[in-house]
């Protein structure tokens, strides 16, 4: 009995200590503040919270004001932080994901060219920025009410975010732990 009883104390602790954090932390969008940007840089290019491609593209990165994006893919972008900072009272707003979207797409059609020194290539860029987009439509289903930051970008870090994320996934571990012990109950009963 003590053995399976101290299986299931392992795995709701190999819960806790692995999976809530890697779990929570995967899902919260990048948290860290950052300076706008006046140089054009590519690189976590294939990470949909870390990108960072030109002076716009990434959540939470835009370029400072009155630059001028590092090529047409940035442009996007670009526009696309300006479109969200004017409309903060109605955030998200779904014409500026539209144009994103629409713009990313044409420019891929129209022979993509990225900047020079670029580190990405124009598809993995794109691919990742759209990926951003849904995450950061992710983000405002689970945590309403967040607004821009200054520059235009969404702001990524929210306590309700975290807090709702780290509810679901104890709520999923208490589940699991009790399928976990149920399953072990017909052994525990036969051993006693």
């Amino acid at each position: 009995m003590g053995r399976t009883m101290g299986a299931a104390v392992m795995f709701q602790t190999f819960f806790i200590a692995i999976l809530l954090p890697t779990t929570a932390s995967a899902l919260i969008l990048n948290s860290t503040t950052r300076s706008c940007s006046k140089h054009c840089e590519s690189i976590n290019c294939q990470s949909v919270h870390k990108i960072r491609y030109g002076k716009f593209c990434g959540v939470g990165y835009s370029g400072c004001p009155n630059q001028s994006p590092c090529d047409r893919l940035d442009a996007c972008c670009k526009q696309h932080d300006l479109c969200v900072g004017r409309n903060a009272a109605n955030f998200p707003n779904h014409t500026c994901r539209y144009n994103l979207r629409s713009c990313l797409q044409q420019y891929l059609s129209t022979g993509a060219v990225v900047y020079q020194g670029s580190n990405c290539t124009a598809m993995t860029v794109q691919n990742t920025v759209m990926v951003a987009l849904e995450s950061t439509t992710f983000h405002e289903h689970v945590a309403p009410g967040s607004a821009p930051q200054a520059g235009g970008a969404p702001n990524p870090s929210s306590g309700m975010l975290i807090d709702r994320i780290t509810s679901i996934v104890l709520i999923c571990g208490v589940w699991a732990s009790l399928l976990w012990a149920h399953e072990l109950s017909p052994a525990l009963r036969s051993v006693g």
